[in-house]
């Protein structure tokens, strides 16, 4: 794989309160943000993900503490661990759908205290302590069936037992699982961080 160095961003990200992630950086696809990639950058209020994202890794967003509200594309099938933690003024998070399975590991959106509602495609797969914290959290959008949310929320614990769920389907016949693991490798693709 031919991955390109994103050195020369420097900490310029880290001052700004809009930032735009391209589709390409020198000349390759950006799949993924890289690990703490953009942690800590406290200015950031508004965030554009690109379509085509794959990956956002560990801590890669992490005390971002000014950050509003995202929208993840439906390209994204994989939230690491703590990958938006602490993020204090972000409210709402819409995933869009696209049929894949989107993975949100344990503790992604921990200790958002101010995220009041959370958009999820009907094909997520939660694990335990993914809102950890998340105290304000009053509804999710989820676009699938409550017989599938059922089985989606008995991973998840006690944290999402005084959510409101709103169901965009009625009800769904068990459908033929997606593999976690179809996405085909590019051949190059670029890790971006902001230093």
């Amino acid at each position: 794989r031919d991955v390109a160095p994103s050195r020369g961003l420097g900490d310029v990200y880290k001052r700004q309160s809009e930032i735009y992630i391209p589709e390409v950086f020198n000349e390759k696809p950006v799949i993924s943000i890289a690990f703490s990639g953009f942690e800590n950058s406290r200015h950031l209020e508004s965030l554009h993900l690109p379509e085509g994202l794959i990956f956002i890794d560990v801590r890669a967003f992490a005390n971002c503490i000014s950050l509003k509200s995202v929208t993840i594309p439906s390209s994204v099938t994989l939230l690491h661990c703590n990958s938006f933690l602490y993020c204090e003024s972000l409210e709402s998070v819409v995933i869009e759908d696209d049929r894949q399975t989107v993975i949100i590991y344990q503790t992604a959106f921990a200790y958002c205290k101010n995220l009041k509602s959370v958009t999820l495609p009907e094909n997520v797969c939660l694990y335990d302590d993914a809102f950890e914290g998340c105290t304000a959290l009053s509804d999710i959008y989820y676009n699938g069936s409550e017989e599938r949310w059922s089985e989606i929320a008995a991973n998840c614990g006690e944290e999402l037992s005084s959510v409101t769920v709103h169901f965009s389907k009625e009800s769904s016949a068990p459908q033929k699982s997606e593999s976690l693991f179809s996405v085909a490798a590019p051949v190059s693709y670029t890790h971006l961080r902001a230093h």
